[in-house]
């Protein structure tokens, strides 16, 4: 029997929360301990009742986040802002993480955006995987993905400039307690044991990695029977946060007369109210994503992952509103693919219009149904023992990153 921490840092609840219920029940079952360091606590115990995945608070960053960079943003600006910008807060976190690991003595961690967890590992004999959606788990590249909200020419010297300090403050941490340095700061995410991509090769938002496998998507739970609006047209799915443009899209919908049913992500009970119709209906509680996807014509989503993937395997057009940066990297990516439009949270004037442009432009729909017949005969969870034997081979290996002469490694 093996002891396995899961560890998770950043990011929202579910989407990282429900794929480590999922491999952790699979280890669990063959006999493993397993331990979940989480970031947030509130929704473990009734999600995890029943796995039995133990469970404690993981160290994070909970001050005032600091600056980053105000022209540019990417992923070494995400480390900036929560974990690796300042020097005492890094060291804390490095110390706190190191206690965990102290405190569990696991024989592999399996990391989900947890960058601190895995600077705290490196030099340790502890294997290590990074586990995640594509957008946690960079490339082996420098500098680092970034983006920006212009239409300036990218700013690759101050990105890099940026990076290279960054990349400066670690490595004195690491050469202070004896660990070994980075060359490059991508070498953090993937001078590991394995790199998990949970996604698919299509919707990597940075470009295909030929010798990086996709193990696609798994989710746990379920939920109750979609009921649609009885009426003519398309079944219109939507599972919305609020957003600026939200009203303009619910008045879309209600304007359309489609049979709509609309997941409330936090949609206050009177605009719920306000809008809801013979042929718009709100649902509170969660919906079983199997039947939304096998009924639906059409989805209107934040671009959540799980929930998108899972709609692409059904070969359903999407419109996206994504409120987040990687939410909008999920979204140019169904934009590439052909299988849906995007459009920003504000943007009241367009949305009616995109989600008209989706609805009725077949090419939408087959480009959608090309991706899930390309996936033909996957069911996301199939792949877990394949992952769960993959985890257990790592334990007891030497680490990749518990030597001084690995991070020479180019």
């Amino acid at each position: 029997m093996a002891t396995i921490l899961l560890a998770w840092e950043l990011g929202g609840g579910m989407g990282h929360l429900l794929p480590l219920r999922g491999i952790g029940e699979v280890l669990v079952k063959r006999g493993h301990r397993v331990i979940a360091a989480v970031r947030d606590l509130s929704r473990v115990g009734q999600l995890f009742a029943g796995s039995g995945i133990a469970f404690l608070q993981a160290p994070i960053y909970q001050g005032k986040r600091m600056a980053a960079g105000e022209r540019v943003s990417g992923f070494a600006h995400i480390l900036a802002s929560t974990c690796f910008g300042d020097d005492g807060v890094m060291g804390k976190l490095f110390e706190a993480w190191n206690d965990v690991l102290d405190q569990v003595k696991p024989d592999l961690l399996v990391a989900d955006h947890a960058p601190s967890a895995l600077l705290a590992v490196r030099g340790k004999t502890i294997p290590c995987v990074n586990m995640g959606l594509a957008f946690c788990c960079p490339p082996d590249v420098s500098p680092l993905p970034y983006w920006w909200s212009s239409r300036e020419e990218s700013p690759a010297e101050e990105v890099a400039t940026f990076e290279e300090s960054l990349l400066q403050r670690v490595n004195r941490l690491l050469e202070n307690k004896g660990r070994p340095r980075l060359k490059r700061l991508s070498q953090l995410f993937n001078q590991i044991d394995d790199v998990v991509l949970a996604t698919y090769r299509e919707l990597d938002p940075y470009g295909d990695r030929a010798k990086g496998r996709y193990w696609g998507h798994w989710h746990v739970g379920s939920g109750v029977e979609p009921v649609w609006p009885e009426g003519a047209g398309p079944k219109i799915y939507a599972y919305l946060k609020p957003f600026p443009a939200l009203e303009g899209l619910l008045n879309e919908l209600r304007r359309m007369n489609c049979p709509a049913l609309v997941l409330s992500g936090g949609i206050s009970l009177a605009l719920q109210a306000r809008y809801a119709s013979e042929l718009l209906r709100f649902e509170e509680r969660p919906l079983h994503m199997g039947q939304v996807a096998a009924r639906c014509d059409v989805a209107i989503l934040n671009a959540g992952h799980g929930t998108m993937a899972s709609l692409l395997l059904a070969g359903k057009p999407l419109l996206l509103v994504p409120l987040y940066t990687e939410q909008l990297l999920n979204s140019q990516g169904v934009e590439r693919l052909g299988a849906g439009r995007w459009v920003l949270p504000n943007e009241r004037g367009r949305v009616g219009l995109m989600l008209e442009d989706v609805v009725s432009r077949e090419s939408y729909r087959e480009a959608a149904q090309g991706f899930a017949k390309r996936y033909a005969g996957f069911l996301p969870g199939q792949q877990l023992p394949a992952l769960a034997d993959r985890l257990e081979g790592l334990v007891g290996k030497k680490p990749r990153h518990c030597t001084a002469a690995a991070a020479a490694v180019s």
